[in-house]
């Protein structure tokens, strides 16, 4: 059985592939191991914008804010301002 680091890792590089919609399948199964994972939100918001799902990212982005995740309210603020 895979880690949820081992998800979150798989994610990253699916991302950096430009795989997003498999790096958000992958984000998605962190999350639902590790529900307190920030920087899975962080990422996975990314994902979700690359692929024109803009409410699906700010929700992500406030969801990684809101646990403490580092500089996403930059990011909030960068995309939708």
């Amino acid at each position: 059985m895979r880690t949820s680091f081992e998800f979150y890792q798989k994610g990253v590089e699916r991302y950096n592939s430009c795989d997003y919609k498999g790096a958000i399948l992958n984000f998605d199964k962190e999350i639902e191991i590790n529900p307190g994972c920030a920087k899975a939100f962080h990422v996975r918001g990314f994902a979700k914008y690359m692929i024109a799902d803009k409410d699906g990212a700010f929700l992500d982005w406030l969801k990684a804010a809101e646990l403490g995740g580092r500089g996403v309210h930059g990011i909030i603020e960068k995309y939708f301002s």
